[in-house]
């Protein structure tokens, strides 16, 4: 899975951007983002992100994030709560990514909120973004 989960992605994260299933932890939909990020999923994007997100957004404004970024691996590098039965939580990690032939890595910290039961994407905290 681009992910980087170590599983299949029709086992991982391709359930998630169908429809098929619900993110059941804060991780999970971290990583299903990411795919999407890496699948160019501006739906996905918008439709996990939170009713406040979505309301200062759109998914013409997600598609031009789009434009020129190849991204090329996901480390988990901590997380609080976001488990199945919490109501909140946070993931951070780093994603490295390229745009043209300068690599980059996003150092991100993002609370996750569930809303009428299901995972949403809700804020971040980033830290700066390192050129390699």
């Amino acid at each position: 899975c681009p992910c980087c989960s170590g599983t299949p992605a029709e086992m991982c994260c391709e359930p998630l951007l169908s429809g098929a299933k619900q993110a059941q932890t804060a991780e999970q939909l971290m990583r299903s983002r990411y795919t999407a990020f890496v699948r160019q999923r501006a739906d996905y994007l918008y439709t996990t992100s939170s009713q406040q997100l979505r309301e200062r957004t759109s998914i013409d404004e997600i598609i031009q994030g789009f434009s020129g970024v190849i991204w090329e691996g996901l480390e988990i590098t901590f997380m609080s709560r976001g488990l199945p039965n919490d109501a909140e939580g946070e993931v951070a990690f780093e994603a490295r990514y390229r745009i043209g032939q300068q690599q980059h890595i996003l150092l991100e910290h993002s609370l996750f909120v569930r809303e009428d039961g299901n995972w949403r994407y809700h804020a971040r905290e980033n830290a700066p973004t390192t050129v390699m």
